[in-house]
């Protein structure tokens, strides 16, 4: 499997939806009447794309760290046709997207594989409620398959545009597994145990 692209955000970037130079800002739960309540939804965890990880790692296909950390830590997002209010944005462009609507609050970022067709791939996605990917990029997303891990606003904007100097993805698959263990660690959100005043207000 070869490793999605890299992205870089100029220093000078205004981001889509909201107007404002990428610079890190502080971040902490959000209160608002317009919230999702959170709820932990089970689901099989044998969908074909999370087999496919599987394989991947069983027969060492590619660089297995990213679908290791994926497969170890991720979970399944339910697809769905995009919610009113939000648009098809560029295409090949799944982490800039995401990552623009989630600094926007309007939406927690999730970062892991996407299946089209029997193919799955490097992708990012937003979520608003913990269960359902809300997809700005594919063309299609109701028809795809969703695996991945959400991470919390402040580590995504601590990473993005601290630590990573705007480079995208969050998931680099050529970082050491001890720093892809350490950020999932320190930055990811768990649905199972999140109160519904710590997810972004929806704002569309």
């Amino acid at each position: 499997m070869t490793a999605g692209p890299i992205y870089v955000l100029q220093e000078s970037l205004t981001l889509a939806g909201h107007g404002e130079m990428m610079k890190s800002r502080s971040g902490g739960p959000h209160t608002s009447a317009g919230m999702v309540a959170m709820e932990a939804t089970s689901i099989d965890d044998e969908i074909p794309i999370q087999r496919a990880l599987r394989r991947d790692i069983r027969h060492s296909i590619g660089n297995v760290r990213l679908p290791t950390i994926v497969q170890k830590h991720g979970r399944a997002f339910r697809p769905q046709a995009r919610p009113k209010g939000f648009r098809l944005r560029a295409q090949q462009q799944c982490f800039l997207n995401s990552f623009h609507l989630a600094d926007a609050e309007r939406g927690i970022y999730v970062e892991g594989f996407a299946m089209v067709n029997g193919q799955h791939f490097h992708h990012a996605w937003v979520t608003l409620d913990g269960v359902h990917a809300v997809d700005v990029t594919l063309r299609s997303p109701e028809e795809a398959q969703f695996f991945g891990i959400a991470f919390s606003l402040p580590t995504l904007r601590k990473q993005i545009c601290g630590v990573r100097k705007g480079k995208l993805p969050m998931l680099d698959p050529y970082q050491p597994m001890e720093t892809l263990e350490a950020l999932v660690e320190a930055g990811t959100v768990s649905f199972s145990d999140t109160d519904a005043n710590d997810l972004p207000a929806l704002s569309i």
